[in-house]
């Protein structure tokens, strides 16, 4: 089975997804994991919450084929790499696992 994992920082609202082949499995909101109103992540709350996400669908972070992020605020990329234009793909560490993930920018409008 093929899974890839999403996830996002931003100023608040911070969020895991996991997704197959053929739909999202789960996707997991910071505020409701900690249990706090609008909550942003730092780089180990993240890690927690995407071992939590992990492990509520069965899977461990080697079966992840794929990984998708947002650039903004996000602690797992270098600092100088989170101002992408719209779309690159730069390299993450996730639970000790290196992946090379399509990194997206929600700041920007998508240009055709």
């Amino acid at each position: 089975m093929t899974y890839c994992l999403a996830f996002a920082y931003n100023l608040h609202d911070s969020s895991v997804s996991i997704a197959d082949a053929e739909r999202v499995i789960l996707v997991l909101e910071a505020e409701r994991y900690y249990g706090e109103k609008k909550k942003g992540c730092n780089r180990a709350e993240m890690e927690e919450l995407i071992a939590a996400a992990l492990r509520h669908c069965g899977i461990s972070i080697a079966d992840i084929d794929g990984v998708a992020c947002t650039a903004f605020l996000n602690a797992h990329l270098r600092e100088e790499d989170r101002g992408c234009h719209w779309k690159t793909e730069k390299r993450v560490e996730l639970l000790g696992r290196s992946f090379q993930a399509q990194v997206i920018n929600h700041q920007r409008p998508v240009r055709c």
